[in-house]
């Protein structure tokens, strides 16, 4: 990233600020509360003058309350500290660290506590009696601030199932333990079966499973039972409610240990390691749940279980290549992309293409293969119309390439925005290639980009000198600008999913 010498706010200024700040609220601020504040300069721009937020919450004498780069022991410390200063067992909502982190180094919570000899919550495991099994309850719905579902009960160390032994259904329980009313429930009666015809009109509608975000906009929509509502109601997660009514579930959660069991039966099913595009082909969870889960590439993976990523190893000359391609031209009907080349068993894999040819449009001239537009050296980020998974046209194979990424990782995002609708003062007309409307985030794929002609009276000396301009405007406005270049394209996947995974968008 190129940062700009340009300043708007002095080194003293933002940390006067982060102090102020801290001391208004009682406490260090977190980076996501202070970027949310817009009284404030960005933490967006904390980070890049500073290192990163943590470096500036040191220079300002403030007490870090971050976890963003942790390690197994840092875990084990926090919670054998709390263990021995509460004389139980932590619960997910009483540590700085998440279930999320957790995960990266034991299954579950309880094989956390389990591997440090912590037995399961002491104040609650014993809890067998109506009377204490409801102050249990109630505890618990004060701690949380929303009413209780099965798995905050099982998280907090008590088996959900005494409430049903109990006293006939978890639901008599919480209005027993005076949570909610009879009223709340006869409400929640009407609505359920509704909420269930209408996860079955999408499934039928959509062809696929509703994401949580997608159901719960569905039921703002039509007054239908609130996701949380309807788990804690059927005493069952989102996607096991799906997966009873519908057969599928949009995003099935699997363990770290179920990730790892599948992924191993299918190397034995297959002969080899699994390519990434077979994952879901063959029933197992898409390959962004290994990114969160294991927290690292897909190869990474591969590799640190000792295996090697598995290629079609397929030997042809270059003439047999072309025949090949254009045999899947015809097949297809249309201009073979790398995923095409990969899924076609008889073929070399789309990286012996890339050795002896460079990239496509190399192909498609050696085949006198006609394209929509006039070819441009794809060394300069270009290249020719493409049509990414959604069916729609790309002005270039990078643009589809990052796009692609996007729609698999179910991202939501518009193309080509104009900056004036983050900054209405700006009077320039300049557009982004892309924008994620959920985090407002942008993106911006630099293919043109020279430093070397920065100076240079020329295209691509004024192209460069206009991408300067766009990453000054951004971290002048504390707007959060994704910026790659070519030498990232090689990489593009593993490059873009470190810098949305830096920034929770993932």
């Amino acid at each position: 990233m190129i940062y700009i010498a340009k300043q708007k706010y002095s080194n003293e200024y933002l940390i006067e600020t982060l102090k102020e700040y801290a001391r208004n609220i009682g406490e260090t601020p977190t980076y996501n509360l202070f970027e949310k504040d817009k009284t404030v300069p960005s933490a967006t721009i904390y980070k890049k003058r500073f290192g990163s937020w943590n470096n500036a919450i040191e220079l300002a004498g403030l007490q870090s309350n971050a976890v963003r780069v942790f390690e197994k022991k840092d875990i084990e410390k926090e919670v054998l500290n709390f263990y021995s200063k509460h004389g139980h067992a932590p619960n997910y909502k009483e540590l700085k660290y998440s279930v999320v982190h957790v995960r990266n180094f034991w299954d579950n919570w309880t094989a956390m506590l389990e591997d440090l000899e912590i037995p399961l919550n002491r104040r609650y495991s014993a809890v067998t009696e109506e009377a204490d099994l409801l102050l249990f309850l109630k505890k618990l719905y004060e701690d949380l601030g929303s009413i209780p579902t099965g798995k905050d009960i099982e998280v907090a160390g008590v088996n959900r199932n005494l409430y049903t032994k109990k006293f006939g259904s978890y639901k008599s329980a919480l209005i027993r333990a005076g949570i909610v009313d009879e009223e709340y429930f006869k409400s929640m009666e009407d609505r359920v079966p509704e909420s269930i015809e209408a996860i079955k009109a999408f499934y039928k509608e959509n062809n696929k499973a509703p994401t949580v975000e997608e159901y719960e906009l569905m039921a703002k929509g039509k007054n239908l039972a609130h996701r949380k509502a309807l788990e804690m109601f059927l005493g069952k997660r989102f996607s096991e409610i799906c997966m009873e009514h519908i057969g599928v579930a949009n995003q099935y959660k699997r363990g770290k240990k179920e990730l790892l069991e599948d992924l191993v039966q299918l190397k034995k099913k297959l002969g080899r390691v699994p390519l990434t595009n077979e994952l879901v082909t063959h029933g197992l969870a898409e390959i962004k749940q290994y990114y969160r889960t294991f927290n690292m590439t897909y190869t990474q993976l591969i590799r640190d279980l000792g295996w090697e990523p598995s290629y079609k190893r397929i030997y042809k000359s270059l003439d047999e290549l072309l025949e090949d391609y254009s045999k899947l031209y015809k097949e297809l009907g249309r201009i073979p992309f790398y995923d095409d080349i990969n899924n076609a068993e008889w073929m070399a894999h789309s990286k012996t293409y890339k050795n002896h040819f460079e990239d496509l449009p190399t192909v498609w001239e050696s085949l006198e293969i006609v394209v929509d537009n006039e070819i441009i050296e794809k060394s300069y980020g270009t290249g020719t119309t493409c049509i990414d998974n959604n069916g729609q046209i790309c002005r270039s194979y990078p643009e589809m390439l990052i796009t692609n990424l996007l729609i698999d990782l179910e991202l939501k995002y518009e193309k080509n925005i104009p900056y004036n609708e983050l900054i209405p003062s700006l009077k320039s007309k300049i557009d982004a290639d892309w924008i994620l409307t959920d985090s407002r985030i942008l993106i911006e794929y630099f293919g043109l980009f020279s430093k070397k002609q920065l100076q240079q009276e020329n295209f691509i000396g004024r192209y460069s000198r206009k991408v300067i301009d766009k990453l000054r405007l951004c971290e002048e406005k504390a707007i959060t600008l994704i910026d790659l270049y070519p030498n990232d394209l090689e990489e593009i996947e593993e490059v873009l999913m470190k810098r949305l995974l830096e920034l929770e968008v993932i």
